[in-house]
């Protein structure tokens, strides 16, 4: 009788024994971290090439970021932000002098014909003074350029039809 009582209070078990499930646990991590191992040693492996050449097609230009507004405790503005468009260049590798001078013509033109009216218009040889490339419009050598990978500011503040 006492037999039976025992077996009454026993809870039910769920099918398997605490150790199966253990071993299940482990052998569907053991799988988890397999998949894992494998699809790193592809991307190292296999495709490692092709993500190098993706990444050197891709040139990261910094963009500062915007700050928002400052202000006091009474709520006067300490500081603010005035977002502008401005156009930068870069010298890249193989890019020829007569390109870089039908460059800055193209944007004299593009200035001179959708820009803001100022009493100062930039002209090729200030634009090319600008891009720092080491020579003028007539191709004659000026000074060294500095700091090929350094983006150099062409014009700030541009209008919505420079832009575009």
């Amino acid at each position: 009788m006492l037999k039976k009582l025992a077996e009454r209070m026993r809870p039910p078990s769920s099918g398997l024994p605490i150790a199966s499930r253990i071993n299940v646990f482990f052998f569907i991590t053991f799988c988890l971290f397999s998949i894992l191992i494998l699809r790193l040693a592809m991307l190292q492996f296999v495709e490692s090439q092709h993500l190098k050449d993706e990444e050197a097609n891709h040139k990261n230009t910094p963009i500062p970021p915007t700050r928002g507004n400052i202000f006091d405790r009474k709520g006067a503005p300490v500081a603010y932000t005035t977002p502008t468009q401005s156009l930068y260049f870069r010298i890249e590798q193989g890019q020829t002098q007569d390109e870089i001078i039908a460059l800055a013509r193209e944007l004299e033109r593009i200035f001179s014909e959708r820009g803001a009216p100022s009493p100062k218009k930039l002209s090729a040889e200030d634009i090319i003074r600008l891009v720092d490339v080491g020579y003028d419009l007539t191709k004659q050598e000026t000074k060294k350029p500095s700091f090929y990978f350094v983006p150099r500011r062409i014009k700030t503040d541009l209008t919505r039809d420079e832009i575009a």
